[in-house]
């Protein structure tokens, strides 16, 4: 699975919903998008998206 041509909704739509499967952020990563742990993650900080109650939401701080 390619993040980089899905949409912003559809990566953390995505993400919530393995998550909420008892999923880690760091399996997803590796082994759903094949990336390095925490690329994901800190791609989404950058756009203002946190991981609260292990689901990724709008930070509107």
């Amino acid at each position: 699975m390619n993040y980089e041509s899905m949409l912003l909704t559809e990566v953390i739509e995505y993400i919530n919903i393995e998550l909420s499967k008892g999923r880690t952020m760091k399996d997803i990563e590796e082994i759903d998008f094949n990336v390095s742990k925490g690329v994901i993650t800190k791609r989404l900080n950058r756009k203002g998206y946190r991981k609260i109650n292990n689901n990724f939401v709008f930070d509107e701080k």
